[in-house]
């Protein structure tokens, strides 16, 4: 219509989307109401790139999760960080995600929506730990550089209760050594 002109809705979620719709109508006509309702998703083609299984261009519904598109890709390789996931929009960083805060601790800081175009570039892993006997979860876990032994036990899920010493053995591979 005429009196409501053009409206660009590109990129919005749809509750959003509906609010500038409903606003829009109610200042052209008086005594109006409106109901947006989302037909189809479009299609969006994202770049997973960096330490990921199998790298290159995806075609993804137009609501995928940051989770779902490097699933897609065979998820994060050996190599690769789940601490510093990096989504890229028009060759610019816009967020910068730490997978364990999602997947170990779950919280969600993937605020931006995935945008066609976009870019996910895994970056290579840094600081590796391996926890074995005495914690309840064992395995392999990555630190950023400013984490101490106190976030490691976060990651763990603390100390088992089947623990008996309160002495722990620290073993460090450097230089191609152990100490």
């Amino acid at each position: 219509y005429e009196d409501i002109g053009k409206i660009y809705l590109a990129g919005l979620s749809l509750e959003k989307a509906s609010n500038i719709i409903s606003t829009k109508i109610n200042e052209a006509f008086v005594s109006s109401s409106s109901n947006l309702t989302l037909k189809s998703v479009r299609d969006m083609q994202i770049l997973i790139t960096g330490n990921v299984m199998f790298p290159g261009m995806y075609t993804l519904s137009g609501n995928s999760h940051l989770l779902h598109a490097i699933n897609v890709a065979g998820g994060v390789n050996e190599n690769g960080s789940l601490r510093s996931v990096e989504v890229r929009r028009k060759n610019k960083p816009i967020h910068t995600v730490d997978l364990y805060e999602l997947l170990v601790l779950g919280k969600d800081n993937f605020t931006n929506s995935l945008r066609s175009g976009d870019v996910i570039y895994i970056n290579p892993v840094k600081n590796l730990v391996r926890l074995g006997q005495g914690f309840n979860k064992t395995g392999l876990f990555e630190l950023k550089d400013n984490e101490t032994f106190g976030d490691l036990l976060k990651i763990s899920s603390g100390i088992s209760r089947n623990v008996i010493s309160e002495t722990f053995t620290l073993n460090r591979y450097e230089k191609g050594t152990f100490k």
